[in-house]
């Protein structure tokens, strides 16, 4: 099983971020917030992570602090 996995990033400014491009199909994708800057390899199992499905159309995640507890929405396809 050939896996493909890519790493991408996104600098937060004034509270928010944004992602651009295009997919075939719904991809699962790991959206986690370095709120310590320590860089991914560090975070351990307290990282703030939150699983989302990339596709079609604009995803909206909207929480306070924690993208763990985030509302996501526009994902048909859940998360």
């Amino acid at each position: 099983m050939n896996v493909q996995r890519a790493l991408d990033s996104a600098a937060i400014k004034e509270g928010t971020f944004l992602f651009k491009g295009t997919v075939d199909s719904p991809v699962k994708a790991d959206l986690v917030i370095d709120h310590t800057g320590q860089d991914l390899n560090n975070l351990g199992r307290t990282a703030d992570v939150r699983v989302v499905y990339l596709e079609k159309g604009n995803i909206l995640v909207k929480g306070d602090d924690a993208v763990k507890q985030a509302v996501i929405t526009g994902s048909a396809a859940g998360s």
